[in-house]
């Protein structure tokens, strides 16, 4: 079986609309969605004005919430006229959550051999019930690490729905920089020492 990358993209047809920031632009979608996005500056110097508000294919990275629902954080890398419908999400990398009642999907996207990611992110959608069949059950992070999972879907409104599972082999990801914290996916839980919550209520009280 190939190896696949670790990527998350989607590509939808909007219209933008500049915010008060400069960096951020507000996406229409025609099912009447809306959403933010992020713009590096030579993409925004190279934005054209008759490229307002109007039908655009847009090519994103996405950023989610828990829930799927696009976050600022999403960045715009691509535009171009849009010359035909365009509603496709493709994720893949790691499963590592799984909520079969919501039902919900959680992926990891590790950075790349050769990929100037600098950070991991987790990536959430919904899954249509089409999808709830094959979805694989998360494994530990170091348990077989090269297996993974190609999500496709769609776009509802805000909110990313997978509708496509494949189970891929991963390609080895690049190690994470040296840092005195790891991201906030990777930490434990933190435990509070049992007289921590006494001591707040009593600091609160007097």
């Amino acid at each position: 079986m190939q190896e696949r990358l670790y990527a998350a993209t989607l590509t939808v047809i909007g219209r933008l609309q500049p915010q008060e920031d400069g960096r951020h632009y507000t996406v229409t979608t025609p099912d009447g969605g809306e959403f933010t996005v992020k713009m590096r500056g030579f993409k925004r110097r190279n934005l054209k004005p008759e490229q307002i508000d109007v039908p655009l294919e847009l090519h994103i990275w996405p950023r989610t919430d828990r829930e799927g629902r696009l976050q600022p954080g999403s960045q715009l890398y691509k535009l171009r006229p849009a010359e035909a419908p365009r509603n496709h999400l493709s994720v893949t990398g790691r499963l590592i959550y799984y909520e079969p009642n919501e039902p919900r999907v959680a992926v990891l996207i590790r950075r790349n051999q050769q990929g100037n990611l600098l950070n991991e992110f987790a990536v959430s959608a919904r899954v249509a019930g089409s999808a709830v069949a094959a979805m694989p059950r998360p494994l530990p992070r170091n348990v077989q690490p090269v297996r993974g999972v190609a999500l496709t879907g769609h776009l509802e409104g805000d909110r990313l729905v997978v509708t496509g599972v494949e189970h891929v082999n991963l390609a080895e990801a690049k190690p994470l920089k040296e840092r005195r914290r790891r991201p906030k996916h990777l930490r434990p839980p933190r435990e509070r020492k049992p007289g921590a919550a006494a001591a707040t209520t009593e600091a609160a009280g007097a």
